[in-house]
């Protein structure tokens, strides 16, 4: 899968799906059996039949349907701010780099060289001035145009345009950066509306926190049961005795905003749980999970957070990213 290719997600076979034989695959192999109002009345919600979880060819549709097109937090802004700065992800089998160029501009790109397919950079770090190909050194500007071409000067019809990256839509929002793959989606601040708002209320410093720390796991489950757990408080006092122990159960509650969610209850400092000076202005547990799968969780006070990122590698295994925000990395 390269270049614009790449960017229309030709499935493996070759073919490109349409609607139609998409509609007609998922209901080979996985049924659409589900009632046209499930779920319509969340009093009466309930969970997914099993194979949704388990199926590979459910897995293979969620990667053209929704993370092909839906707003995917990438990371922090903190670890973007510099100039030439970059951060490469894995999402749902597609390898991802966004880097701020020497202008000062946040691009998104696959993270793919458009020649062979090789990988262009790893992990996060600060790029040179360019990013030069390990496998034959083709080198691109951090706007993605291509700079050199090793040694096709004098190749017939080679025009150094039709090699460059491979865009993938980005925006900053609430303090950090959101990746599309679709390039014609609606602007994250439409499908996320008010979500920006609402954190800056309760951590005002959201933008200018720093990743103090992260620890990266391989959960064996699909990424729709860690979002059901998320989801529900009904399993925080016996499996969170020390969370359970800082909020107020009877002021807790769930609310639905289009994209987003918000679970929030009053806290009460806890040796168990987590500790607060009383004179801080907010005194309240506030968590986000956000479409499709990154959650957000801001403690009392205006200056700690917690995001948990989740990164689908196949039906069974995801990659989570647990990060912990202060002002400071010390």
């Amino acid at each position: 899968l390269l270049n614009a290719e790449h960017a229309q997600l030709v499935p493996l076979g070759g073919q490109r799906l349409s609607k139609p034989t998409q509609e007609t695959v998922m209901q080979r192999d996985i049924g659409m059996d589900l009632p046209d109002d499930f779920c319509q009345d969340m009093s009466h919600a309930y969970t997914l039949p099993a194979r949704y979880y388990t199926s590979d060819a459910v897995f293979d549709y969620e990667k053209q349907q929704i993370f092909a097109k839906s707003w995917l937090c990438f990371c922090h802004g903190s670890e973007l701010a510099e100039n030439n700065a970059y951060v490469t992800r894995r999402i749902a089998g597609e390898n991802l780099l966004v880097v701020r160029g020497r202008d000062g501009v946040l691009r998104a790109f696959y993270n793919v060289c458009p020649h062979r397919g090789h990988e262009l950079l790893q992990d996060s770090g600060i790029a040179k001035n360019v990013v030069s190909c390990p496998y034959h050194a083709w080198t691109f500007k951090l706007d993605g145009e291509l700079a050199v071409a090793r040694n096709c000067e004098h190749v017939a019809h080679f025009d150094k345009a039709d090699y460059r990256l491979t865009p993938v839509r980005v925006a900053e929002y609430c303090g950090f950066v959101f990746i599309n793959m679709d390039m014609q989606a609606e602007a994250v601040e439409s499908v996320l509306a008010g979500l920006a708002e609402h954190l800056h209320s309760v951590c005002p410093n959201v933008a200018s926190l720093q990743v103090a720390s992260r620890t990266i796991t391989d959960t064996p489950a699909n990424w729709k049961v860690i979002v059901d757990n998320y989801m529900e408080c009904y399993h925080c006092a016996p499996a969170h005795p020390g969370f359970s122990s800082s909020v107020d159960s009877a002021s807790y509650t769930h609310t639905f905003h289009g994209r987003w969610t918000l679970q929030h209850g009053h806290s009460k400092s806890s040796s168990q749980g987590y500790s607060f000076d009383g004179d801080v202005a907010n005194q309240a547990f506030s968590g986000y999970w956000v479409w499709p799968c990154v959650m957000f969780n801001v403690v009392p006070g205006d200056d700690t957070m917690t995001v948990i990122y989740e990164y689908p590698v196949s039906a069974g295994l995801t990659v989570q990213y647990y990060e912990v925000l202060m002002p400071s990395k010390e």
